[in-house]
């Protein structure tokens, strides 16, 4: 059991120590992803805001010719 458990800490203690593995996104693509990530929903927003205001508009007009 002692020799188990002297392999196992060996063979962590070795991975641990290896070199870190190439990342594959760059640092400009997470940048960009995260801008995405936020600019998106805020783009939504704005449009759908736009449309509440439009139809709004529409109807305060259709209210006025009455």
């Amino acid at each position: 059991m002692k020799k188990f458990l002297g392999g196992l800490l060996l063979i962590l203690s070795m991975v641990g120590c290896s070199s870190p593995k190439e990342e594959t996104t760059t640092a400009g693509d997470q940048h960009k992803q995260l801008s995405n990530a936020v600019h998106e929903p805020l783009d939504k927003a704005r449009s759908a805001e736009k449309q509440v205001f439009d139809s709004a508009e529409q109807r305060k007009k259709q209210a006025d010719d009455l």
